[in-house]
């Protein structure tokens, strides 16, 4: 069910894409046609940023197959082009040979990123042929290397928060390894904007008294939990998490206290 529904917003994005391009024109049957066409067009792209993503490393692992399955599910092509589907994903295909449209807008193209970075987790690990991938691909879109950071961070934040949804990814010392890859790229971030963190901090009082006090001695349940929101707050003034979802569930007070530059409250004081 998690997955179905996942596929379902998913295409609705697409859905939510085509109609923002239609509503802009003449809605003839002629142009009422070509959308039409436009949207099963992107909808098999997806097929194919699947299918190039599981083959990028040269072995297709079962979780990928089964991605790919149901996505399917969720999707309404038509028999003959599912059939076409599994064809192109038991063959592969190369990042060249997607021909994804030309004028795709900035959100469209991260959205076909992002499923290609989340392909890759699907098998819990991500080999550094798949890597290499993620930047052919990101540089076939014409997207930046931040564009490919941010996009790793909102995947990694994802399969985090949803670890338990995700059962096939149930492993403790892979989870172990997923949380330590996004807290060293949220910890990057943080050391950079440690300006602007350290600014936020000394301007909520009862921030900075808790952040000390939680040094030394052991905070109350009611005081974790509102330094641990107030943490979060502070996080989502950093433009980069402002297009990010951070992983509410995830973020308890001891991993915030590793994300945050470790001379922080030194200056702070």
């Amino acid at each position: 069910n998690f997955w179905t529904y996942f596929f379902h917003n998913s295409l609705l994005f697409l859905d939510v894409f085509i109609f923002g391009q239609w509503i802009h024109t003449n809605a003839d049957r002629i142009v009422a046609d070509f959308f039409r066409y436009e949207r099963d067009e992107l909808r098999f792209s997806i097929v194919k940023v699947i299918a190039a993503a599981a083959h990028s490393d040269n072995t297709v692992d079962f979780e990928e197959r089964k991605m790919l399955e149901l996505f399917i599910q969720s999707s309404d092509l038509n028999t003959e082009r599912r059939k076409e589907a599994l064809t192109v994903f038991d063959k592969g295909i190369e990042v060249e040979e997607i021909n994804l449209p030309s004028e795709n807008s900035w959100i469209l193209k991260k959205f076909f990123l992002e499923i290609a970075i989340l392909t890759t987790w699907a098998d819990k690990k991500v080999e550094q042929a798949e890597h290499n991938f993620m930047k052919r691909f990101c540089s076939y879109l014409g997207l930046s290397e931040d564009d490919l950071d941010n996009s790793l961070i909102a995947i990694e934040g994802f399969v985090l928060e949803h670890w338990e949804q995700l059962d096939y990814l149930q492993d403790k010392q892979d989870y172990n390894q997923v949380s330590e890859d996004f807290i060293s790229r949220i910890s990057k971030i943080a050391e950079k904007n440690k300006t602007r963190l350290t600014k936020e901090i000394q301007e909520r009082e009862v921030v900075s008294k808790l952040l000390r006090k939680a040094r030394t001695e052991e905070l109350s349940a009611e005081e974790n939990e509102r330094i641990r929101h107030e943490l979060i707050d502070i996080l989502k003034t950093i433009p980069t998490f402002v297009i990010i979802s951070l992983p509410q569930r995830f973020l308890t007070l001891p991993v915030l206290m590793k994300i945050l530059p470790k001379n922080l409250f030194t200056e702070e004081r």
